[in-house]
């Protein structure tokens, strides 16, 4: 009784001779040596078409594999200084008042700030550069014995300045102190010409960016092609100031003269830095 064709790895059958995927025969009568013959053929002819798939199926796969189109590319970060010579100030000139009871003490304090607010005026100084920028009242003890004893209020009232042109805020500074004022608190610096000034900045930052891609793409052996992308990194804008408004009118001689006032202040803004710093990505070729 013989098997069936069925349990065969898809190999056809007829009796008494069964056939392989490449069609030998291998006989089931005669010599044994034949057919043992035979069958390493069929094994080897088998391996053969098997690893020959393998391969046409890798060669395929090779071929549709998708062709890179990224473009080599460098990274590099710049930056840039312009300098200019600050034209504008901003002063903070506080009135400080104690008196025993705080209604007193709120009320001379109110006196003097306007006071110091109409002699800023009378400088030709805007209503909308002067700013109440801090108000506090305070109970003062004397701890000089075992119980604290209040013995008054403090009020403080700190007012700020802007849009003053440097060669009269030493003069301004004196009138304020001369009116009432008795703590300066800050004074600051800006440029009007900031914002021309960063442009130039960004300008050079970049041509700096495409200076160093230059030197790294040509020891790679390579050179820079457009730029890809620009990034423009973290501003300082502490030389902008607000640029609200104008700049104060340069009239104060005509208003008052102030020689006899306190004394001018010596005001000396020195030289500010505008700093501007990009990220540059070049492509190569």
């Amino acid at each position: 009784m013989r098997k069936s064709c069925e349990d065969s790895c898809d190999m056809k059958c007829s009796d008494p001779v069964y056939r392989d995927v490449r069609g030998l025969q291998i006989t089931q009568g005669g010599d044994p040596m034949k057919n043992m013959n035979a069958r390493k053929v069929t094994g080897i002819l088998t391996a053969a078409a098997l690893t020959a798939g393998m391969l046409s199926v890798s060669a395929y796969a090779e071929a549709a594999a998708p062709v890179s189109t990224e473009k080599s590319t460098v990274t590099v970060n710049a930056e840039a200084t312009v300098t200019s010579v600050p034209d504008i100030a901003e002063i903070r000139v506080s009135i400080n008042t104690t008196e025993e009871s705080a209604a007193d003490a709120q009320k001379t304090n109110g006196e003097k700030t306007d006071a110091v607010v109409r002699a800023l005026k009378e400088l030709k100084i805007e209503e909308k550069d002067i700013q109440t920028s801090n108000y506090s009242m305070y109970p003062q003890y004397d701890y000089s014995t075992e119980t604290a004893k209040l013995v008054g209020y403090e009020a403080t009232t700190t007012l700020t300045v802007s849009n003053l042109p440097i060669d009269e805020t030493g003069d301004i500074l004196a009138a304020a102190v001369d009116a009432g004022a008795n703590q300066v608190e800050d004074i600051s610096y800006s440029c009007s010409d900031y914002d021309e000034c960063y442009q130039q900045a960004l300008c050079d930052a970049v041509a700096n960016a495409r200076v160093k891609a230059a030197v790294l793409a040509n020891a790679a052996g390579m050179t820079i092609d457009q730029a890809a992308s620009i990034t423009e990194g973290w501003q300082n804008t502490t030389y902008r100031g607000n640029n609200s408004g104008a700049l104060m009118e340069s009239s104060m001689a005509k208003a008052v003269d102030y020689d006899t006032a306190a004394g001018a202040v010596s005001v000396n803004p020195g030289e500010a830095d505008i700093t501007a710093n990009v990220t540059v990505v070049y492509n190569l070729k």
